[in-house]
């Protein structure tokens, strides 16, 4: 202490400039972490990424002309797959590196003694946190700098210099840079306030995290309370599964949240490359690829380097506010207390209250979650103040805390404020997206849940878009006030459908485009069985019809979405087949039609689709002739797999004979064939095929020789995962060589109604249908055929004899799982 004076009298003695030089060779441990753990993920990654395209045209290249790795390549700064698979984790670290800098930083500041040193060395606190604040800056900035300018220096050895490998390393530089410095400025803040090391880290992880949090919960209480919001947690599946456009609210608002701000452009500055054009396409994951190079958005990451500098300064308000008395104290900061209390103790009500929710009504999960609130609340409070005397003295906090917990969850439960009513005016509309939740005809309906092959039961379908006329936008507005109207619903698990007004799981989107250019979103995943039936009215509509013209007569267009050109692919490509299956799903051979005749034949389907009825249509009452199947015949290796080729990669023909015969499933799942269920209204197709002599396509070449029957209730106990959004079945065949699943072990048939009597099967088999809307109870019928093969149907329950009827009841859940 007696040198430091000595010298504090010394002419040329600067306190600002020893500190920040002082500080700047302390703790480099931290900066040193930071440079590895890039220097794995960027130099590394970089010369392996280099070496491995130079080592493979290497071998390629004998006797040809020498590889010039900077002909295909403008830039390799790392690996784009592993970036991009790691980017949560290089965020979350320099995160966590940025706050422990900080409280390595400022950790005098947690004993008295150091803090009485420190504050006694001739320089004002202003001074002593600025310079300890940019000496931990500027660690951290070389840090990043480091490893980046090595993978700089790499590429100008392979590659020649240019902006857009300058501008992407300097994106990254400012984008890590961001990240770790808001680290660093919130443990600043919060060391310069609360007295202990533990309440440091522990709040400042704490307050980093509270976007996240915030965010969390706000999509919590509007999953629980508000009617229709587009962030519902139960939209996961209709997302992430059907390509939904649906972001989530930590998706929507990511540029509000510390680490997620970057995340999404991490991996788009990696590699570049030169196929397509002089400026070169960015070589990004497989779904992205050949996206052209753009200037990096530098305002993102600025941004938060300037929230970083309004934290510096809230810093020095508070180190000039500090106590030197708090230090080493835990708890001696009552606003830190009461806000970490508030987020704690609110994040475990709204986490308890979805738990609860499972369980109980709504109303008994919140009072659950409220007593949650108080145990938490108490436990925070003795653990901030260490004695049970100022945890009663500090008891009139806690009504504060239910107060304003209670009041955000009113504001939500009551519609926030009009949310959950809005529909807007026809006339300021100008176009909606909507879904099909009950799949239909037209070929929308994408992807099958079925289980082995045996029965498919889905209820999702993809989005209808672009309705514009009135008497559509009508319909679609109609339907949606009905789900208002209906209000919230509570779904009684395991409860047996018996009328149109049980709730019942579904998957309702709509997107409303407004000639303002604002967009107004819905989701609803509960609805009552009239309801369900009222979303069949979207196929009334003029947009469907015009969809099913377009995917049978319409030739592919620009207009055209992705969906609807693979529909047509499929089903009017000259390298499409038409089968005619029988309803045992017999393959023949394909049927040969010039080309007027196949136009006309796709004319007569499209005529008899728009003239059913929608009862007609997914409720058939009409005897099933046949199915008819077309299949697409090129298709595209690509990686390991298959994809559907839409004529940009190499095609492969295949022949009638490789079609895979053992399963046959009426979902359009792998995109190359589609199904149109033939019956007897359908007057035009059946016409045709009269008329051509084509009704013997339709002739069963195997025979039954047993049929087996389950009824709908039975297979959802069994498979409680087909319940949620279960509506509409489709059949499918298994031939006697699928022996993937072994019978004794998965089939839904394994326990059944069991008959072997011909006029029975008969009766049956005139009843029986692949494609259905099975809201209702229903029956599923497996026919074992002679060769061995066993096909998947159903049979209304008005249809189904009383005999079997009975006999099928008598089956219970608890005789199947004894079994």
């Amino acid at each position: 202490m007696t040198s430091l004076e000595s010298s504090a009298k010394s002419k040329n003695y600067n306190p600002f400039w020893v500190n920040l030089k002082n500080s700047i060779k302390d703790n480099l441990s931290f900066p040193m972490q930071i440079v590895i753990f890039l220097g794995l993920m960027y130099p590394l990654s970089a010369w392996e990424n280099i070496s491995a395209h130079l080592n493979s045209e290497i071998s390629s290249a004998v006797g040809k002309e020498v590889y010039n790795i900077a002909n295909e390549f403008k830039y390799i700064i790392a690996s784009t797959e592993t970036i991009y698979n790691f980017a949560f984790l290089i965020s979350f670290d320099l995160l966590f590196m940025g706050i422990m800098l900080g409280i390595a930083k400022f950790r005098f500041m947690f004993k008295k003694n150091s803090v009485n040193v420190y504050f006694s060395l001739g320089i004002t606190r202003t001074k002593l946190f600025v310079s300890t604040y940019l000496a931990g800056a500027l660690q951290l900035l070389l840090s990043i700098i480091t490893p980046m300018a090595v993978v700089f220096f790499i590429n100008l050895k392979y590659f020649k210099f240019s902006k857009e490998l300058f501008l992407s390393i300097l994106f990254l530089i400012i984008g890590y840079f961001a990240i770790a410095l808001f680290g660093f400025t919130v443990s600043s803040i919060v060391a310069s306030a609360v007295g202990t090391m533990a309440e440091t880290f522990i709040f400042s992880s704490l307050f980093v995290l509270l976007p996240n949090i915030v965010f969390g919960c706000i999509q919590q209480l509007m999953s629980l309370f508000v009617l229709g919001n587009e962030y519902d947690l139960n939209h996961s599946s209709l997302r992430y599964v059907y390509d939904f456009p649906m972001p989530s609210l930590f998706e929507k608002y990511r540029y509000l949240i510390p680490g997620n701000f970057f995340i999404n452009d991490i991996a788009l500055y990696h590699i570049l490359d030169k196929k397509d054009s002089s400026i070169g396409s960015v070589s990004y994951l497989k779904e992205v690829s050949n996206t052209k190079w753009v200037t990096p958005n530098f305002m993102l990451p600025i941004g938060w380097i300037i929230v970083s500098l309004i934290g510096f300064a809230l810093g020095v308000y508070i180190l000039n506010k500090r106590r030197t008395e708090t230090a080493g104290f835990i708890g001696s900061s009552k606003t830190m207390n009461f806000i970490s209390t508030f987020i704690i103790c609110f994040s475990a009500f709204c986490l308890s209250t979805a738990v609860f929710t499972e369980f109980s009504t709504l109303l008994v999960s919140t009072l659950i979650s409220a007593i949650a609130f108080i145990i938490i609340y108490f436990i925070m409070e003795l653990i901030l103040t260490r004695k049970i005397k100022f945890v009663v003295k500090g008891i009139r906090k806690l009504p504060v805390h239910l107060g304003v917990t209670f009041a955000i969850c009113l504001i939500f439960s009551t519609g926030l404020f009009g949310y959950s009513t809005k529909t807007p005016n026809i006339a300021d509309i100008k176009k909606v997206s909507v879904n099909v939740p009950i799949g239909n005809s037209a070929g929308l309906n994408t992807h099958s849940d079925s289980y082995n092959n045996e029965i498919s039961l889905r209820g999702y379908g993809n989005v209808l878009e672009s309705i514009t006329s009135k008497e559509d936008l009508e319909v679609i507005t109609g339907i949606h006030k009905q789900f208002i109207a209906d209000g919230r619903l509570n779904l009684i698990k395991d409860k047996e459908i018996t009328s149109d007004d049980d709730v019942i799981d579904c998957a309702f989107y709509i997107k409303y485009t407004l000639k303002n250019g604002k967009t107004l979103t819905r989701y609803y995943n509960k609805t009552k069985v009239s309801t369900l039936v009222k979303t069949l009215d979207i196929e009334k509509t003029q947009k469907y019809e015009e969809q099913i013209d377009a995917i049978f007569t319409k030739p592919i267009s620009k207009k055209d979405s992705e969906q609807v050109v693979a529909l047509k692919t499929i089903i009017q490509s000259d390298n499409s087949s038409i089968y005619m299956l029988s309803n045992h799903l017999d393959i023949k051979e394909p049927v040969t039609l010039d080309k007027n005749k196949r136009l006309e034949f796709l004319d007569c389907i499209a005529k008899d689709i728009k003239n059913q009825t929608v009862f007609e249509r997914n409720l058939p009452n009409t005897q099933l002739i046949g199915v008819i199947m077309f299949m697409n015949n090129e298709i595209s290796y690509k990686d390991e797999g298959y994809e559907k080729n839409f004529g940009f990669e190499e095609n492969k023909v295949v022949e009638p004979q490789d079609i895979d015969l053992n399963s046959i499933s009426f979902s359009p799942y792998n995109r190359d064939k589609f199904f149109v269920q033939v019956t007897q209204d359908m007057k035009n197709t059946v016409k045709f095929i009269e008329d051509n002599a084509l009704l013997q396509n339709f002739d069963n070449s195997s025979k039954i020789v047993s049929a087996q029957i389950i009824d709908k209730k039975i297979l959802l106990e069994l498979y409680p995962w087909l319940s949620s959004n279960s509506y509409v079945f489709t059949g499918g065949k298994i031939t006697n060589n699928y022996n993937d699943h072994p019978e004794e072990n998965y089939s839904s048939f394994k326990n059944s109604y069991t008959t072997k009597d011909v006029s029975t099967i008969t009766q049956l088999e005139l009843n029986s249908y692949h494609h259905y809307f099975a809201v209702a109870n229903t029956y599923f019928v497996r026919y074992n055929l002679d060769d061995g093969s066993k096909v998947f149907m159903l049979v209304p329950e008005n249809k189904l004899p009383k005999h079997i009827k009975d006999g099928v009841a008598k089956i219970k859940l608890k005789d199947i799982n004894s079994n």
